[in-house]
């Protein structure tokens, strides 16, 4: 591994996926925490499909598909219904993959399996994280960060100053980073909205680990139980203005009495509690992402609701969004100004988020409001958010005046830079390559990936001498793609990483190629977002400007 560049300060999921993104891209970090051993709990246990998708360029998708669960159904009570008289609402409709998302359902796996996995993936690159270990103070300079640590080591606690190149807070909602950058953090508690959250052991009886069970409404009062990937233990909420939360979250024998009332079942012996927090909503997010050499992302730059899962989906699109820009640029192979765009792109993102998770927490607080409140809607997957406002991506196809949500790309509007990248399979790739028949198997945070739509050989290689010339050495991977049918002697003759044939129309119309209408390029950044859209040169150009020294 290379001397660490970064120090990223908190080991929770966002902290690991930009650390896994940092390694990849062969850029050393250090990962700091100040807890002396690793949390346990489900805490934040949904990951949405565009974060299994970020998960799948990483390599840790399999593993987390594999450990967690998927497609709970969901069951509503009324009060002290027992185990029968449930409805089986239309809540979150099943959205079957598709060849542009391949992924399309979310996966119930708690945090603490995810980091594990994380963490196992890091250990490879021979990072590890840094326990009780804690960030005192930094101080910025033209060129680096000096910072202090301090570290617990046989009981006692040892200073530590090093130099690093720049610093990203991870480090949750009393971040150190945040604070000392000075950033604001407006926002709102919601006094008297709390809700008893944690996880708990089945010993004797049985629920149903197919479902997820919702008790009652949390206008009144309600409980909600899923079962985890660990056998017998179960995730629980509960909620209600008239609970007394912190007897709750203190007292086991009033907890279990509530979980009687509100469930009515008596035929369940309950066994340990693995971990319980009396949460407050708090509902808050910075002014900016960072300024100079220092930045936050997840819940040290915002924190909401959990009603609709996105915080620690949301954590880990800021990671990658950051994770390929800062790599370039420790790297020497991109210019400082496009750390500015971390910011720029992010922030319209995460105030629509919350404006979203807000609305669903006020929804599911409001009584008679219950079905609704639960019923989220298609844009919590996350595959609608793009940056077509950033100054960093280039359309030549669509207008850059058009109007757009941030958080949810149009439905059916014309795919336009700053969208995510579809995927497409049924690809044959005639340069040799075996196995790959498909776009998500060569995009990865190492490197762009420019691919031309084209019926001619010249236009294909005119576009393809200028995005090597543009890049200036950014790591390129180049794909030709021709319509199925296209001339053998035209495959023979292509200077590219990948030369595709597309035998079922999938990139071409995923993509909405017009193949009459000539060459067209799109360019992928390392985070699977279209950057750039283009038919000439100038445009070609003019993306890779934008990056590059």
């Amino acid at each position: 591994m290379t001397p660490p560049s970064v120090l990223i300060v908190g080991g929770g999921p966002t902290g690991l996926v930009l650390g896994l993104t940092l390694a990849k891209c062969g850029v050393g970090m250090r990962i700091i925490d100040k807890v002396p051993k690793f949390q346990p709990g489900t805490r934040g246990p949904t990951s949405m499909p565009r974060s299994l998708e970020v998960h799948h360029f990483l390599g840790t998708c399999q593993d987390l598909l594999a450990a967690g669960r998927s497609n709970l159904i969901p069951r509503m009570y009324p009060i002290g219904a027992g185990s029968e008289g449930y409805i089986t609402p239309n809540i979150m409709p099943p959205s079957p993959p598709t060849d542009a998302i391949p992924i399309s359902r979310p996966v119930m796996i708690g945090q603490d399996t995810q980091t594990s996995i994380l963490r196992s993936h890091l250990a490879k690159h021979g990072v590890n994280v840094e326990l009780s270990t804690e960030l005192r103070s930094f101080q910025q300079h033209p060129d680096h960060v000096a910072v202090t640590m301090s570290k617990i080591l046989d009981g006692e606690e040892h200073s530590e100053d090093a130099q690093f190149k720049y610093i990203v807070g991870t480090d949750g909602a009393h971040s150190v980073v945040r604070k000392g950058l000075g950033l604001t953090f407006l926002g709102e508690t919601r006094d008297g909205e709390n809700m008893v959250v944690g996880d708990i052991f089945v010993e004797e009886g049985f629920i149903d680990p197919s479902a997820f069970h919702i008790y009652g409404e949390a206008a009144t009062e309600m409980l909600v139980l899923r079962a985890t990937e660990h056998e017998k233990k179960y995730s629980f909420s509960c909620a209600g203005p008239h609970l007394d939360y912190a007897t709750l979250a203190s007292d086991r024998e009033e907890l279990l009495k509530a979980f009687v009332r509100i469930t009515g079942r008596n035929d369940i012996k309950w066994g340990e509690i693995g971990w319980i927090s009396n949460y407050r909503p708090n509902i808050r997010m910075v002014d900016r992402f960072g300024s100079g050499r220092a930045f936050v992302a997840g819940d040290a730059a915002h924190i909401h609701s959990p009603a609709g899962g996105q915080g620690m989906n949301s954590g880990c699109l800021d990671a990658f969004n950051l994770g390929w820009k800062l790599a370039l640029v420790v790297k020497g192979l991109a210019k400082e100004s496009l750390l500015e765009s971390y910011n720029e792109e992010r922030l319209p993102v995460i105030a629509a988020m919350l404006q979203i998770t807000s609305k669903i927490h006020r929804t599911m607080f409001t009584q008679g409001n219950q079905q609704k409140g639960w019923n989220r809607g298609g844009n919590l997957d996350q595959l609608g958010v793009n940056y077509r406002g950033s100054p960093i991506v280039v359309d030549e196809r669509s207008p850059a005046e058009v109007a757009h949500n941030a958080y949810e790309a149009e439905a059916g509007s014309l795919l336009s830079a700053g969208d995510r990248a579809p995927d497409a399979s049924g690809l044959e790739d005639m340069a040799g390559n075996a196995g790959v028949t498909r776009l998500f198997g060569i995009f990865a945070p190492t490197h762009h990936t420019v691919l031309v739509f084209t019926k001619d050989l010249e236009d294909a290689s005119h576009i393809l001498a200028a995005a090597a010339k543009a890049a200036k050495g950014l790591p390129l991977c180049t794909a030709v793609v021709f319509p199925s049918g296209t001339a053998n002697t035209l495959h023979n003759n292509v200077a590219a990483t990948h030369v595709l044939v597309d035998q079922k129309g999938s990139a071409i119309r995923n993509y909405a190629i017009v193949t009459a209408a000539g060459t067209t390029a799109v360019v992928v950044r390392p985070d699977g977002v279209v950057g750039a859209i283009v038919s000439s040169v100038d445009g070609m150009q003019r993306y890779f400007e934008n990056i590059t020294l």
